[in-house]
């Protein structure tokens, strides 16, 4: 099952060392999904916000590397999928009569495809499940899944977890610092 996305927007983390948060939706606003991205990405973001030509460029070099692998396919779909320990993933799904192809591209990336070229973006129930929060609109802050936040601030998270003595939640922020250490090692192994 797919759930049909609406951006609400970007914004940059006070004290995210550049990290900044998109934060879609579902079609009737009562749940988010948070993915964090880079600076330059939300700058782009907001850009197609302000409808200004230049962000088109890098979507539409996206979309150009991966179109020009399928000679008579069109782009119909940008899917959001996750997996409960590793987070977003997202697809372009491309169509042909002889079927559909799927490439698996930066999660953010796909969202400023979408935004741009007017593609439907959708999510996964996976996605939903995992990693949505509730959303409010006349909140002025989001809920990040830890497994979604950059080494410097999971680092802060867990020194601030510390201080306030909240120890179920420092020894979950431990874990997963842990389990990207094993996830390096084993890449730096192979």
């Amino acid at each position: 099952m797919l759930f049909e996305l609406k951006y609400q927007g970007v914004f940059e983390i006070p004290e995210g060392n550049g990290a900044c948060v998109i934060t879609l939706t579902d079609e009737n606003e009562t749940r988010a999904l948070s993915i964090v991205t880079t600076r330059d990405l939300a700058m782009n973001l907001k850009e197609h916000e302000k409808k200004l030509d230049s962000c088109k460029t890098n979507a539409l070099d996206i979309l150009y590397s991966q179109a020009s692998l399928l000679d008579g396919f069109s782009l119909n779909l940008i899917v959001l999928d996750a997996e409960k320990d590793k987070g977003f993933k997202a697809y372009l799904c491309f169509d042909k009569s002889t079927g559909e192809e799927r490439f698996r591209v930066e999660v953010d990336q796909a969202i400023l495809l979408a935004l741009v070229s007017g593609v439907q973006l959708k999510a996964t129930a996976m996605a939903f499940k995992y990693f949505s929060t509730p959303f409010n609109k006349s909140v002025q802050s989001v809920a990040l899944p830890i497994i979604g936040l950059p080494e410097p601030m999971l680092r802060k998270a867990l020194d601030q977890a510390i201080g306030d003595e909240n120890y179920e939640m420092a020894s979950v922020i431990r874990d997963e610092i842990k389990r990207r250490e094993e996830e390096n090692n084993i890449l730096d192994n192979e």
